[in-house]
């Protein structure tokens, strides 16, 4: 940055003694300024702000390694849940066209709640995070809208509502199958997690 370049040896150090007052990517150039004129700066603000810049930089970096090492099963288990998702929205818009105004029917509750629920679930998921809570919450949520929401929708005759339920819920099924796969457990094993 010209801006870095063009300043005094006085001006850098005084800028490092104020190094709350910049944004990171100014505070990077500054160090390198400061190194590359083999200037020593004792300013506990700038050696602060560098060390949480490295942190922060090294959380990416972990984060990018961890997704790029995710097994294939739990990949596709995040890609079903996504299927899942959008087969949730689509049981929501159908469910919404049906909505009377003024009525008291909240038939269009049950998908916006599923829909809400496995976009938290894909993204646990994607985030190699621990899915143990996550898997029991997918199992309860699919026994439900088996026997409970499937049979109503077959009971008043409602089948493609029904069908779309059986596929969302025989996503999530195959997505918590992959979950509990080998190459997972291993990787979670690996990783230091818990199933």
């Amino acid at each position: 940055m010209k801006v870095v370049t063009n300043k005094s040896d006085k001006e850098l150090l005084s800028i490092a003694e104020h190094a709350t007052d910049y944004q990171d990517e100014f505070l990077l150039v500054l160090k390198e300024e400061l190194d590359k004129r083999g200037l020593e700066c004792n300013s506990a603000q700038l050696k602060e702000r560098l060390s949480r810049i490295a942190k922060i930089e090294t959380a990416k970096v972990n984060q990018k390694h961890l997704l790029n090492r995710l097994p294939t099963t739990m990949v596709w288990a995040a890609n079903f849940i996504y299927i899942s998702i959008g087969l949730n929205f689509l049981l929501l818009m159908k469910q919404l066209m049906h909505v009377q105004v003024g009525g008291t029917s909240v038939t269009w509750l049950f998908p916006l709640l599923g829909f809400s629920l496995m976009i938290f679930v894909a993204a646990v998921i994607k985030k190699g995070q621990n899915v143990t809570k996550v898997m029991i919450i997918v199992v309860v949520f699919s026994a439900f809208n088996l026997l409970i929401k499937g049979s109503l929708y077959l009971q008043v005759g409602d089948h493609l509502a029904a069908m779309l339920l059986f596929l969302i819920t025989g996503f999530e099924v195959v997505a918590l199958i992959l979950l509990y796969n080998p190459d997972s457990r291993d990787w979670y094993a690996n990783e230091g997690k818990h199933f």
